[in-house]
């Protein structure tokens, strides 16, 4: 059995989807016995349940995804007094998957990689190009970005943000002017990578801090946000007036998602010099 449904509150970061998990693990600790709860390589999670009804002994399996707004149920039962047929459950999860939108809006900011590379390359098509309006960067993220504007008042601009989440790792690309950049470049650049430096150690520890070739930084940190161990790894470019923020934040150092955390930093391109 399959369900889904859309969230009440779709979650905005990997702190807020922690919690959404811990919630579904809540609900499912009051469904007769919970025999084990296990977090999946792929970002799900997956809970056994024994208990007993009115026909006999049910054994659950059951999968949940959180993706694109929406909370997906995999169900697998049986009243079988062996329990779980590990076989016929794997065959039935494995066979589930995300497909991503095949055909986006044109003219917008985010576009699909060209016909050809689709037919040469079926994993490459699952990402999405993004070009800035004004042509100044491409980079690709896993899949369709959302994207926000907001007002912030103690930098005296609008920051420009696109998210997407892939898994339980978040993917963000930030960009701001700064006018005194203008004319003193290195010294901006310096105060916005010196303060990130600083909030990073009052929540944990400055992993990696290294100046890119052809300017810009790159700083790895690891630290506790609302009961949360958080790795983030964080890239500063400045053009012109403009910063660049590039951004991956995931609940663990990089294992199994490191290629997709590599990718997006080394899509990134300034098309303008």
């Amino acid at each position: 059995m399959i369900k889904f449904a859309p969230l009440l509150r779709v979650p905005r970061n990997p702190v807020e989807l922690s919690r959404a998990f811990a919630e579904v693990t809540k609900e499912f600790s009051g469904r007769g016995t919970l025999v084990r709860q296990e977090k999946l390589q792929d970002g799900g999670r997956q809970y056994y349940n024994v208990s007993s009804e009115s026909t006999g002994r049910l054994h659950m399996l059951t999968r949940i995804y959180i993706h694109r707004g929406r909370h997906y149920q995999l169900v697998y039962g049986t009243f079988d007094p062996a329990g779980i047929d590990e076989q016929v459950a794997n065959s039935f999860f494995s066979s589930f998957k995300f497909i991503e939108p095949r055909h986006g809006r044109m003219g917008s900011t985010i576009n699909r990689l060209p016909n050809e590379s689709r037919r040469s390359n079926t994993k490459r098509s699952e990402w999405y190009v993004l070009r800035s309006r004004d042509g100044d960067f491409v980079v690709e993220f896993p899949g369709k970005p959302e994207y926000d504007l907001t007002s912030h008042p103690d930098i005296g601009t609008d920051v420009h943000k696109f998210h997407f989440f892939f898994g339980e790792d978040l993917f963000v690309l930030s960009y701001w002017e700064i006018p005194v950049a203008k004319t003193e470049s290195e010294q901006a650049l310096q105060r916005v990578v010196s303060s990130h430096i600083a909030n990073e150690k009052s929540r944990g520890q400055v992993l990696k801090q290294v100046g890119l070739p052809g300017g810009g930084y790159e700083i790895e940190s690891q630290g506790v946000f609302n009961n949360t161990s958080l790795y983030s790894r964080v890239r500063f470019y400045l053009r012109g007036a403009r910063l660049y923020t590039l951004t991956t934040t995931s609940p663990n150092l990089p294992g199994l998602n490191k290629d997709n955390l590599d990718r997006f930093f080394a899509s990134f391109h300034l098309t303008r010099p």
